[in-house]
């Protein structure tokens, strides 16, 4: 045995021991915050709402959701009304385990889940203090979702000539399109987690990230004249029907049609003109806040 000196220079912490998974247990989501700021002097620390399925007996973990908050604690509803969603897309409707660490802003975004998700049942868990390792698959997911976010800032840079910052209006769309990416299209033992979700590989059509393209918008029945297509650009999809997200000079637009603009006719000055909006959630559906401005009606496709 040790004595009480070499226990308090040189013990370790106690080990996670490895649980054997049953059949039937209750989903595991962790959930935390994790902070993003670039290098320039101007730019500020946001943080962004992580979640991360943990592996059951019948599924892999690894399922992501990721949304840039305004503020922390229950100050961001749309952050966590998108989380709530996240749930059902991860295919959990019943019991879950919620798990977070014991800072009080990430409490209250686990109260507020199981408020919202009643009657279903939400099991609000609580990580022992200065544990980080008891998230294990959270901060893996904070990792994961910080490496996709650099790789699409990068593409947005080098294709519009322009510098990201946490302030700019595409970066709240580049977080939540980076967990997007990342369930459909990131491999894990042979497959990806969509397909340990849905039973297949992700089919619907993707474009790269800000590319310019035309989408197909609603009209008025009367307005025969007015164009059926506009210019935009490509911000992601959504999640729950799978329409592409496209910022356009008037609103966003979301639509079950787009097609890439030939290079020749992108305007010069399309980034700056569309790159307006920032992401809002309004009754499940994601709209677009013209920066001090006002929410829009929607635009469907």
């Amino acid at each position: 045995a040790q004595c009480g000196v070499c226990i308090a220079a040189k013990a370790h912490d106690c080990p996670h021991r490895r649980v054997v998974k049953q059949p039937g247990e209750a989903p595991v989501v962790e959930i935390d915050y994790g902070f993003m700021r670039s290098s320039a002097e101007t730019d500020v620390m946001v943080p962004l709402l992580v979640a991360a399925t943990k592996a059951t007996a019948e599924r892999k973990g690894g399922y992501a959701y990721a949304m840039m908050s305004r503020s922390k604690g229950r100050g961001d509803r749309e952050a966590i009304l998108g989380l709530v969603r996240y749930l059902l897309e991860a295919g959990i409707a019943g019991v879950v385990r919620l798990r977070s660490d014991p800072e009080p802003s990430i409490q209250a975004v686990a109260q507020e889940i199981a408020a919202l998700r009643s009657p279903a049942t939400t099991i609000v868990e609580v990580t022992p203090k200065g544990s980080s390792s008891s998230l294990g698959a959270g901060e893996r997911m904070i990792q994961a979702i910080a490496g996709q976010v650099r790789a699409l800032k990068i593409v947005v840079e080098e294709k519009w000539e322009v510098r990201v910052l946490t302030s700019s209006a595409v970066f709240p769309w580049l977080v939540s399109h980076a967990a997007w990416t990342h369930n459909r299209f990131q491999p894990v033992q042979g497959s990806t987690h969509y397909m340990s979700i849905y039973g297949h590989d992700y089919r619907g059509d993707v474009h790269e990230f800000t590319e310019p393209v035309m989408a197909r918008v609603s009209i008025l029945s009367n307005a025969k004249l007015d164009p059926r297509w506009a210019i935009g650009i490509w911000l992601g999809k959504t999640t729950d029907s799978d329409e592409h997200i496209v910022a356009t000079n008037e609103r966003i637009v979301f639509a079950r049609s787009v097609t890439t603009l030939p290079a020749v006719e992108v305007p010069a000055d399309l980034y700056a003109n569309v790159m307006k909006w920032t992401p809002g959630v309004v009754e499940g559906r994601a709209r677009g806040r013209e920066r001090g401005g006002e929410l829009l009606d929607e635009g469907a496709g």
